[in-house]
């Protein structure tokens, strides 16, 4: 199974998403865009594994509070478009405390830096120097969500396969 532990966005998250997009296509932004259903926020990437069981177990005692977060600007890197998530402390320690629960376990993941953002379009042309609008978009972190990857006839689908609630545990 290909994992990876995610916020997974509410209506209005995709909503203004959605708007964003529609932005970007107007003003000649090409690319793959990413379907709705699929926008989250990555907080670690895992990769292959046999079992989700490890991962949920590693998990088991993370403790986190509802995080607020907002939708802020966009941007690029290499042929990635994506939109910007404000700056947080609270969610940059969500991701740490994340990557330590799996380390502590020795769970291999994906080591680059946690870069809060929204992937919009991959392979993306035409945006240099183009400003794409972003409308409000806020929500409140209550869960994260472990993810399975799965590649079918239809593109990839994200499915849910565990949910971790903000709380003690």
């Amino acid at each position: 199974m290909r994992l990876f532990i995610a916020v997974c966005f509410s209506d209005e998250i995709r909503g203004a998403a959605a708007e964003a997009a529609a932005s970007a296509k107007k003003q000649g932004i090409r690319g793959r865009y990413t379907p709705l259903e699929n926008l989250h926020l990555t907080l670690a990437f895992l990769g292959e594994m046999k079992s989700a069981a490890p991962v949920v177990k590693a998990l088991e005692k993370l403790s986190f509070s509802p995080i607020s977060m907002e939708l802020f600007g966009s941007g690029s890197f290499g042929r990635i478009f994506y939109l910007g998530i404000r700056e947080n402390p609270a969610l940059q320690d969500l991701a740490v405390n994340v990557r330590s629960f799996l380390s502590e376990k020795g769970i291999c993941f994906d080591q680059k830096a946690f870069r809060p953002h929204i992937t919009l379009i991959r392979d993306a042309s035409g945006f240099s120097g183009k400003m794409v609008s972003v409308p409000p978009g806020k929500m409140t972190i209550r869960k994260i969500s472990l993810m399975k990857s799965e590649m079918g006839r239809a593109g990839v689908k994200y499915t849910e396969i565990y949910a971790f609630r903000a709380g003690k545990r």
